[in-house]
């Protein structure tokens, strides 16, 4: 399985940022945990997305039962963890860079 993430994503990753914390959105908080790139394809494996739901790329967690994916579309989506599917899909972020955007500096 080859996994198609963007390349923004994966340069955040080799400089070694932050890989956990919390996005300060308007409305709420969210956490993040981001998978290692190193493990992009299993985790992607492991929640059989592929099969569950095509088109998406799950590269981490919010701690709370939703994972953070890419889209086809290079748009950022929570998915659930039980009930996989792309139909339940909630774009959140229109990409990366307003992921990123929204990282709260630690304290």
């Amino acid at each position: 399985m080859k996994i198609e993430v963007p390349s923004d994503f994966r340069d955040y990753l080799q400089r070694g940022n932050s890989t956990a914390g919390f996005l300060d959105t308007k409305d709420f908080e969210r956490y993040f945990d981001l998978c290692p790139e190193s493990e992009l394809e299993e985790w992607n494996r492991d929640y059989e997305v592929e099969s569950h739901a095509p088109g998406f790329t799950v590269f981490g967690t919010n701690g709370g039962g939703e994972l953070y994916a890419f889209g086809i579309d290079g748009a950022v989506y929570e998915l659930p963890e039980i009930g996989l599917a792309p139909d339940v899909a909630s774009r959140i972020f229109d990409s990366w860079a307003a992921f990123v955007a929204y990282i709260k500096p630690a304290a």
